[in-house]
């Protein structure tokens, strides 16, 4: 979890980065991050979920 959230503190500094530059993401880039957003949130779910013993 600690490392996870490493990796969190990560791309939120390149995503203040990149809106500080004004770039901004190509519609596939935009498709994969919405893709890699819901496969994260569904990890977390399942690992809280093992976690309450639900």
């Amino acid at each position: 979890m600690e490392r996870v959230s490493d990796y969190c503190e990560n791309i939120s500094e390149f995503a203040e980065t990149i809106m500080e530059r004004k770039l901004s993401f190509s519609d596939t880039g935009r498709e994969q991050l919405q893709e890699m957003t819901e496969v994260c949130v569904d990890s977390y779910l399942y690992a809280y979920k093992a976690f309450q013993g639900k």
